[in-house]
């Protein structure tokens, strides 16, 4: 079984491959998709978005929640491939049973043919797309655990700049619903195939279709699989409320505002991804350090998440109208909140991942019931007085409520993952109290201003231990900083 602990310089790599590669295809959105939404208009943006969340739904169907039960697998026997084969074939005999369900169904329930055509493309992306986590979630496994993740990084990156220059042509083919979708789909083929190249070139991969782990991996997934397929309800029920028991144009608005704060969640994707097989592989040898790798992690996820939160607060709809332009800028309100939910998901991001690799996976199911029952009792006791506003609310309410429940789970099993003291409390407070004030200068003076204030409170109240900044500096080869800044 492969437990030796990678080097500083491989694990700095991997650190700084995920960085790049997922802060790349995040400023890569945050061009396209505004434009997609300036071209398209507050209603058909609203219509894409809706699309989406039924495909996205239909995909978690296909995943059965094995790709934390694969990682951790393949994570103790790098060589062992089989669990990526059984997995492979199991998602697309999923895939195939799903599709044709969802016609069926469709059919029944008269949903339009222009519809159901739609869906049916978008389901592609199943396969071919890193966006949908299904199959290229699987092929990028040998690459996690060998922290070689610049490939499927820049893979990532390129999908996302194709994708771009299609809808930069988009007023050149009078680009519609219609168009979007399409592109959506072809900006993935390129780097699916390339994915595949490579792992044959890099680890002697061949596809081999195999069947001896699927009882195996149905048997420790399905907790999982409970869970991503309530995960999906919780992250698209509201599109799907909104849509049907609303109108486009609420769709729309309250679309926009997620396509801005949603793929932020990319940064606690990131920092699993490269900490999970670590803490898999030290798990009973070096116990230590799995505890100041868990903690330094949720620290530096909470300081992204309350920036991101803080700095969007004081300025919404004045940041929503740059980006996406007037016509969106009451998208400011729910973006206020959902920016504040994602302060508690990204702690219960890394919280249940966490479980999966102490094989507690069973705790992601009882999560993943809990924020959907309450999200959806506050959808219908707030949607039909508040609209997008009050999706935001039940958003809010229950992920913070989902937060209590793994805080007590981990307190009850011993696995406290506590990281909250004085200094960072009195952190959030000062930072809240000073960016408010700052909120009267325009937007990108106040957003500079903001970054300092983060940085320069930080390091006042001493937000990381001297040990914990040494750390961080020395994943990206510069200890020399690190100390610099401690004699400061």
């Amino acid at each position: 079984m492969y437990l030796e602990t990678p080097p500083l310089k491989k694990i700095t790599r991997n650190v700084f491959s995920i960085v790049v590669g997922q802060g790349t295809s995040l400023l890569l959105n945050f061009l396209s998709i505004p434009l997609m939404a300036r071209y398209l208009g507050v209603g058909d943006f609203g219509n894409f978005n809706y699309l989406l969340a039924i495909s996205a739904l239909l995909s978690k169907l296909v995943d059965f929640g094995l790709t934390p039960i694969v990682f951790r697998e393949t994570s103790r026997n790098k060589n062992d491939y089989s669990f990526i084969h059984s997995a492979i074939l199991l998602r697309l005999i999923m895939l195939v049973l799903v599709v044709v369900l969802f016609n069926i169904t469709a059919a029944l329930l008269q949903v339009s043919t222009i519809e159901i055509l739609l869906c049916n493309m978008m389901m592609i992306n199943v396969i071919i797309s890193s966006k949908f986590q299904n199959i290229r979630e699987i092929l990028d496994i040998p690459f996690k655990v060998e922290l070689k993740m610049h490939y499927p990084m820049a893979v990532a990156a390129f999908d996302n700049l194709l994708f771009l220059i299609f809808v930069l042509l988009a007023p050149q083919f009078g680009g519609g619903l219609n168009y979007f979708v399409t592109v959506y789909i072809i900006s993935n083929i390129p780097g699916f195939l390339f994915i595949i190249f490579m792992l044959k070139r890099k680890f002697e991969f061949k596809l081999n279709l195999a069947t001896q782990r699927i009882s195996y991996l149905v048997k420790e997934s399905l907790p999982i699989y409970g869970y991503v397929i309530l995960i999906t309800i919780f992250s698209q029920v509201d599109i799907l409320f909104l849509k049907n028991f609303n109108s486009e144009y609420a769709t729309g608005i309250y679309s926009a505002a997620m396509k801005l704060t949603i793929p932020f969640s990319i940064l606690p994707s990131a920092i699993v991804a490269t900490i999970f097989p670590i803490i898999v592989k030290n798990r009973g040898i070096n116990d230590e350090q799995n505890r100041k790798t868990i903690l330094i992690s949720f620290k530096l996820l909470l300081l992204i998440s309350a920036t991101l939160a803080l700095a969007g607060s004081f300025k919404a709809s004045e940041i929503m109208t740059f980006i996406f332009g007037a016509q969106y800028h009451e998208s400011g309100t729910p973006m206020i909140l959902l920016f504040w939910a994602q302060v508690f998901l990204f702690y219960n991001y890394l919280a249940l991942d966490l479980f999966t690799a102490f094989n507690r996976q069973s705790y992601t199911l009882f999560y993943g019931g809990i924020i959907v029952v309450t999200n959806v009792s506050f959808l219908l006791l707030l949607l039909p007085q508040s609209t997008y506003v009050g999706v935001g609310i039940a958003k809010l309410v229950s992920t913070f409520i989902g937060f209590l429940f793994l805080s007590l789970s981990a307190y009850k099993l011993k696995m406290s993952f506590k990281f909250l003291d004085i200094r960072i409390i009195g952190w959030i407070i000062l930072a809240a109290s000073s960016i408010y004030v700052a909120s009267v200068l325009p937007l990108f003076p106040y957003l500079l201003i903001t970054s300092i204030i983060i940085l320069m409170y930080a390091k006042l109240l001493k937000y990381f231990s001297d040990e914990e900044i040494l750390l961080l500096f020395k994943l990206f080869n510069k200890e020399k900083w690190g100390q610099k800044l401690i004699r400061k």
